[in-house]
Formats: C-alpha cells, structure tokens, sequence
C-alpha cells in the first residue's frame, strides 16, 4: 500500500501555496458562504491541517475548534495546474462550540503538488438541538490489528446521528482517522450509564497515539 504523509500547519500556511503543499483558495459567494445571520467561516477556528495518500487516493483531514455551534457543510473542489477539476469532496458535521472535530475530504484520485483547492461552505442540517458530550471514552488498548475502545452514556438519551470520529497521530502529525455511529458500532449503548466496546480495525496504520471526539446528531 502507498501511503504518504504531507503535513500541513495551519490553513494560513496552505493559503500561501508554498512547497508541495496544495493551496486553498477562497471561493465563497455570498449565497455559499454565508446565511442571513452569520458568516459560517467565522464560526470555527483551524487547529491543524493534514494530507495523505494511500491506495492512490488522497485524503484530507482539517480539524477545527468551534467558535459558535452550528452544523457545516464544507466543500472542497481541487483544480489541476491546467485549471481542470480533478476532484470534489464535501463533509458535513456538526461543530459545537468549545468542542474539537474535524471534516475528512477522501478524493478518487491522488492530487497533484501543483493543484489548487477552491473551498465553500454553508450552514448544514441539524438533526439535534442537544449538543451535551452524549458518550465519553474510559478506557482503550490494542490487540494486533484491533483498537478496543471502551466507551459509557453519559446523558438519558443519545441523538439519532450522533458518532465518534477518532483521529491517529504518529508525533505530531494526523495520520489517520476512522468515525461511525453508535447504534451501530455500540449497541449495547441506550441508556445512561451503560457500557459498549467499539473496535477499530488499525492494520497498516502507523500510529503512536490517537484522540477520541464526540459529534451530537
């Protein structure tokens, strides 16, 4: 499997477009990029940035802090040095202020150093109004292939959307990352203070440590 790593800063960083980095390039039409009440790009913050290749496929992670909590849809539309569009992605999730997460743009090809990334973004779905961490992690361990999280509902009961979204880190660099939906990967969940173990197949992922997060539905 190929798998390369390109780490990126911060979005201040790839704007500038230097090195092998992709450059974002703002696209933001009023109709795209803002509702009547509120300018979405304001409503978060950019902790870190990532890129990485494998299976020929490029994959780009952005995590963010929330300023205000709002559901977001973000979309990404890469161009080659030509100005073709090689590629379009977009992730919606759910941003809840205070709170880290991250969007996840897997494009069907492998982008090129010298293509550029067009962003928009709008205010998304909301499925919930409760926002309060639904399911904590308390505890976790490998074995072999398998990463076992532990995990306990915390409130009576959990939005119909709500998901864990995990991200892997070798040092200070996002490596990988995988998410999905506690009805179906905790079952066992559906009241508060019950317990389920969520397994996480990490063969071929080369991480040393990794950080559990909470998305309401």
């Amino acid at each position: 499997m190929k798998r390369a790593y390109i780490a990126l800063p911060l979005i201040a960083a790839a704007l500038c477009g230097c090195g092998s980095i992709p450059a974002i390039v703002s696209d933001k039409p009023e109709s795209t990029a803002q509702t009547a009440k509120k300018n979405i790009s304001e409503c978060f913050e950019v902790e870190d940035i990532a890129q990485y290749t494998e299976y020929e496929r490029t994959t780009i992670i952005m995590k963010v802090r929330g300023i205000e909590t709002v559901p977001v849809e973000y979309t990404i539309i890469a161009k080659d040095g030509a100005g073709n569009v090689i590629g379009k992605e977009t992730d919606d999730i759910y941003i809840v202020k205070g709170e880290s997460n991250y969007f996840k743009f897997k494009f069907d090809t492998e982008l090129p150093n010298d293509c550029d990334l067009y962003e928009s973004m709008q205010e998304g779905i909301r499925f919930s109004d409760d926002t309060r961490t639904a399911v904590e992690m308390i505890a976790s361990n490998k074995s072999e292939n398998h990463l076992f999280i532990t995990v306990r509902q915390l409130i009576d009961k959990i939005p119909p959307f709500a998901r864990y979204k995990i991200l892997f880190f070798k040092g200070d660099t996002i490596v990988s990352e995988d998410s999905g939906y506690f009805d179906a990967h905790a079952k066992a969940l559906g009241r508060e203070g019950a317990e389920d173990v969520i397994d996480v197949f990490v063969y071929e992922i080369d991480y040393d440590t990794f950080e559990f997060l909470y998305e309401p539905g």
